[in-house]
């Protein structure tokens, strides 16, 4: 039986007079632990629990009644000692169970169960001042400590996977990866930036092989019924095209300079193409077998041709004249590439053999065992240190040329393994595979750094610790699963999001500002449960307040919070009319709940989540109600809040009141159709105070649940270490901490506000900037963790444009900023495509601009600016657009 622990604090501790060695002053620093040894083993020896707590400021003790010690459980041999029972408490003769310098409970405490020791076993009788002091703290602890529960452990489950990585290629300096999964798009990355970067079109046929250039910036594929394709990290769409004959394509290189390409064939042939007008430039024949992989040396001069009949032939490239040809394995080559130089080159075959020659001998130079199965793919350290190689299912393997002894053996995927690569830093290792995950390693350790994951719409990456980032289509497809948990990844944001996790820990640079959850590699406690008790129909006949009841249950996790949301908006807990507790035999608490609320005509969706004491929310539970009642036509309430012209000359910006208005204007223009009243509200320049930004938003309580409401905020904003701030009117250099608290108006103080619209569709849209010319890494990490934050707590769509400097979302020749030009080309219909049937959803603009902007801020400002979207919020129509 595994069983595991929950510390909690004792806070009633300070409300009765302490026993001895229970000082007060050192309560803040104090946990309670009272164990008992497993009784599956012990039973007869064992029968009660401990009674007796003694609690000083660098020790923890626990007491048996029958006084004896039952195991030292410190991993410290010095702290395995005994010690002195208080006076009062010397007729039970007790003797320590557990001495330890610290109150902490050590990992190898998983046969042993947290639990209340008054709970199990024989009390002690009540005959000593002592005892009712005890007696408090027995209450104390029954009410903070929690029976152990199971903690599950989780895998990430990825729906709408891009397919099976098919071919990747990492450019030599470690910029950028190229990946073609089994959907066909080749897939772009920039591992500096630390996300995906672009899709292009599906390719024609599967994707046989990709290589990329020397310069790291061009990079060629192959595909299988003979199309070549020569593609720039820095455009969309490839730099040209050619169609091969003959048999089809195996395998690609590119000479050093990028100039040339070879391809091998299925028949053991390979062909020099010249990349500027794909002109063949020599042919080299087959000897009948596939050709499973090429090279070419680094000084170009000599290509390696690698046959599935084992053979291994060395040409030389200008005049095609063969150096080497040797039969290197009785059985099928899967692999063979040059070393550091082209006077020795590795192979690998579908037994396990995996093996060093030298160009000018038939000897075989090094062997390299370990390998279990058939050798899939293989890789050369660019100094010869080290040699790696992926068997075809599970297992990677890492050699140190020097001492080619036992492989390090990581099993690195669940089913069939494509390929392996060493990174830019040779002490990574990147494998990828069937699964549609690619994933880089520790060379030294075999530790997992991150894992990079391909959705038919976005991208994400997931760290050993479930620290994840990525674009929200990708993260809306990916859940972490355990025996009887089924948790979408978002509900792990508070502790788990990280902006730039790939670059932190690929590169092990920058903070890491996600706090992580303790133990996460042996699972979690089970959050607790919420659900929301009505019937599937209800009848009125008006839209009058209805309740709501909800319960929460603990399931051993804890309680820290739950939520009640109506068409996926938070329902503010000012609607809460009644509330109470109740705590069962083994202290899980049970919450119950009610709401009052005003439903909208039509389907009304409830549900409700509540936050364990680990920060994770627990599973949705959505119900649905079907209101019969007279309906009301929405009302569309568009505030746009702009800032131009600053108190602060310093803060000027120059687009900010025309993207507001370009809003205004086309949702006026276009959106009155299906909405019975457009209500414009605008905050512009000296009104744009933070109490003329508060009054705005109050102003919003009141608008009908069938509503819909836009905010739209264009002006600077700035990040601290806790919070982001939309920069009011007043706000003056220098920036600080204190300024911004004072002067700006905070995203946690725009959640109370929003919280308590009373519209259940509200989308939010920020064009904001920094105040100086560039913003740290850090601060912009901020904006994103707290901006997501902020759209996952109150359930709506938000999309956030905090650019790095002014010019990225400013541009003369478009008239607005990138951003908003992306949005109101998006509202004008553009974002149409998704089914492409005249009506013009939220999601629809949302994706929209998520495209657009990157693109746009590429071509204007230089460089690819990527908006922060959330989209928590039901989808719904926003306009209508006419038929394309």
């Amino acid at each position: 039986m595994k069983v595991t622990y929950r510390p909690m604090r004792i806070h009633e501790a300070q409300h009765f007079e302490t026993p001895t060695r229970l000082s007060p002053k050192n309560l803040n620093h104090m946990f309670l632990f009272c164990f008992f040894y497993e009784a599956l083993q012990h039973q007869k020896n064992l029968n009660l629990c401990c009674t007796i707590i003694t609690f000083e400021y660098h020790s923890l003790a626990l007491w048996s009644k029958r006084g004896a010690a039952l195991e030292c459980l410190s991993d410290k041999p010095t702290l395995c000692r005994a010690a002195e029972a208080p006076a009062q408490w010397q007729k039970h003769q007790g003797a320590p169970i557990m001495t330890r310098n610290r109150p902490s409970l050590p990992r190898g405490f998983a046969s042993f169960l947290l639990a209340v020791c008054v709970a199990v076993g024989t009390s002690v009788a009540a005959t000593t001042p002592a005892d009712a002091q005890l007696r408090q703290l027995r209450r104390a602890i029954q009410k903070n400590v929690q029976l152990a529960v199971e903690r599950q452990r989780l895998r990430l489950r990825v729906e709408n996977s891009a397919g099976p990585i098919e071919a990747l290629a990492l450019g030599p300096d470690g910029q950028y990866m190229v990946s073609v999964s089994g959907d066909g798009r080749p897939r772009l990355w920039d591992l500096q930036q630390g996300r995906e970067i672009r899709r292009q079109d599906r390719l024609s046929a599967t994707a046989a092989a990709v290589a990329f250039a020397s310069d790291g910036r061009r990079f060629a594929i192959v595909e299988t019924n003979g199309a070549l394709s020569l593609w720039s990290t820095d455009q969309a769409g490839a730099l040209g095209r050619a169609a091969l004959s003959g048999p089809a394509p195996t395998a690609l290189a590119l000479s050093p300079d990028g100039a040339a390409a070879i391809v091998g064939h299925a028949d053991g042939s390979a062909t020099l193409l010249t990349l500027s007008n794909f002109s063949i430039a020599r042919s080299f024949p087959g000897n009948g077998a596939t050709a499973t992989n090429v090279d070419v040396g680094t000084t170009g001069q000599f290509i390696l041709i690698g046959t599935a009949d084992g053979t291994v032939r060395v040409v030389e490239a200008s005049s095609g004249a063969v150096v080497r040809s040797a039969s290197v394995t009785d059985a099928a080559l899967t692999d063979a590439r040059f070393g550091i130089d082209e006077t020795e080159f590795y192979t690998a075959d579908n037994t396990g053999g995996v093996a060093r020659w030298r160009v000018d001998s038939d000897i075989v130079g090094t062997r390299f065992a370990g390998a279990s199965r058939g050798i899939a793919g293989l890789a050369v350290e660019p100094t010869g240190a080290a040699v790696a190689a992926v068997e075809a299912e599970k297992n990677l393997l890492i050699w140190d040329t020097a001492s080619p002894g036992k492989p390090l053996i990581i099993e690195a995927h669940a089913g069939r393994i494509e390929g392996v690569s060493f990174d830019a830093d040779p002490n990574r290792v990147i494998t990828f595979g069937d699964d549609g995950v690619t994933r880089i390693w520790n060379r030294k350790d075999g530790s997992l750094i991150i894992q990079l994951i391909s959705t038919e719409h976005g991208w994400a990456v997931v760290d050993k610790d479930g620290r994840f980032d990525g674009n929200s289509r990708a993260l809306s497809n990916l859940a972490w699963v355990g025996e009887t948990l089924e948790l979408p990844i978002d509900n792990f944001t508070d502790n788990l999001y990280e902006p730039d996790l790939l670059e932190k820990k690929r590169l092990g640079v920058g903070q890491l500002l996600a706090p992580g959850v303790p133990n996460w590699d042996e699972g979690i406690l089970p959050p607790p449960t919420a659900t929301v008790d009505l019937p599937p129909q209800m009848k009125l006949d008006a839209l009058t307040e209805i309740d709501v009841p909800v319960t929460v249950t603990d399931e051993g996790g804890g309680i820290n919070g739950f939520f009640l949301f109506h068409n996926t908006k938070l329902v503010s807990p000012d609607r809460i009319v009644s509330q109470d507790e109740d705590e069962s035999s083994k202290g899980l608490k049970t919450i119950t709940a009610t709401y009052r609320l005003r439903p909208i005509a039509g389907q009304n969706l409830f549900h409700s989540n509540a936050v364990s004491s680990e920060s994770i929310l627990g599973a949705t539970n959505l119900v649905a109600v079907d209101v019969q009642a007279p309906p009301r036509e929405p009302v569309l309430h568009v505030l746009t809040v702009a800032i131009n012209d600053y108190l602060d000359p310093q803060l000027k910006l120059n687009y900010a009141l025309p993207d507001a208005r370009g809003i205004q204007q086309i949702m006026e223009a276009e959106y009155g159709q299906i909405f019975g009243e457009v209500r414009l509200i605008e905050v512009f320049d000296d009104k744009a105070t933070r109490r003329g930004m508060q009054q705005a938003l109050a102003n919003l309580e009141n608008t009908a649940p069938e509503d819909v409401v836009v905010i739209y905020y264009a002006g600077h904003g700035e990040a601290t270490d806790e919070d982001f701030y939309f920069v009011t009117y007043e706000f003056e250099l220098p920036l600080s901490n204190n300024r911004l608290e004072r002067r700006a108006l905070s995203a946690g103080s725009m959640k109370d506000y929003i919280e308590k619209i009373g519209a259940r569709r509200v989308i939010m849209l920020i064009d904001a900037c920094k105040s100086g010319t560039a913003v740290a890494g850090f601060q912009d990490q901020m904006d994103r963790r707290v901006i997501r934050k902020l759209g996952q707590s109150v359930g709506l769509h938000i999309v956030s444009a905090t650019a790095k400097e002014q010019f990225a979302v400013e541009h003369e020749e478009l008239g607005h900023g990138v951003f908003t030009y992306a949005l109101i080309e998006a509202m004008a219909g553009k974002a149409d495509t998704d089914p492409r049937d005249g009506n013009l959803t939220v999601r629809e603009i949302v994706h929209y601009s998520e495209d657009e902007v990157p693109a746009l801020s590429q071509k204007y400002a230089q460089y690819q600016h990527w908006p922060l979207i959330y989209s928590r919020g039901l989808d719904f129509t926003l306009g209508k657009v006419a038929s394309q």
